[in-house]
């Protein structure tokens, strides 16, 4: 899977992740800021009228970020052509650790998530006890990673955060490095491992040719050789 294929695959599943994580930050700073800088009257009637489209946007983009970083850390396993071992691990571990902190922060995407699709239907609601999963068609592991981040506000916000900051800064200093692997002249000639083999497998063969030469002399001929 060490193609060229495999290393332009995984150069677009950065910029798409890149794109997605700022597009998610991007609504939902939106959102927020015109709650905070806006005149409302009736707050409760803005957060699920005004903000609903903003929320559903951002929680979609970074759904979208999650599945790309999951596409980019396996493809960077693969993706190994024109690269140094050295920046193949510290790229895949960089990813992986995008992915850890973006799956933490899952909880409260789920509870912007929630809160867009069924807007109308949680107006007045103060706890999701009183919900039934069941009603919403929402998984069991969705609606407990829901409450947990609720039980855990302030641990879940800042994981919120952090997944953002982190996702952002890892796929911005990758996209300078993909710009950087598509735009330089690379030489597509055999590897330095391929070189390496193809000089010992020549040595080989020329070693193993003198020495049928020399068996093949008769043995005056060989003492006469020293």
């Amino acid at each position: 899977m060490n193609t060229k294929f495999t290393a332009i695959a995984f150069r677009v599943a950065i910029f798409a992740t890149l794109i997605a994580v700022i597009m998610a930050a991007g609504q939902l700073i939106y959102a927020f800021v015109e709650t905070a800088t806006d005149d409302i009257d009736d707050i409760e009637e803005y957060l699920f009228t005004e903000l609903v489209q903003p929320l559903e946007n951002s929680t979609s983009c970074y759904y979208f970020a999650f599945a790309g970083s999951i596409v980019a850390l396996v493809l960077s396993v693969f993706a190994r052509k024109h690269c140094s071992a050295v920046s193949v691990v510290m790229r895949t571990i960089s990813i992986a650790a995008s992915t850890v902190f973006l799956w933490l922060g899952m909880g409260v995407n789920h509870i912007f998530s929630f809160t867009a699709k069924f807007a109308n239907e949680l107006r007045g609601v103060k706890n999701l006890d009183e919900l039934d999963p069941s009603d919403f068609g929402v998984s069991e592991w969705k609606w407990d990673s829901m409450n947990n981040a609720l039980e855990n506000e302030e641990t879940a916000m800042m994981l919120y955060v952090i997944a953002y900051v982190v996702a952002f800064l890892v796929f911005f200093v990758l996209m300078f490095t993909s710009i950087h692997y598509l735009t330089k002249r690379k030489d597509d000639g055999p590897s330095d491992a391929e070189m390496t083999n193809a000089m010992y497998m020549s040595d080989s063969a020329y070693t193993n040719e003198q020495e049928y030469e020399y068996y093949s002399q008769s043995q005056d001929d060989r003492y006469n050789q020293y």
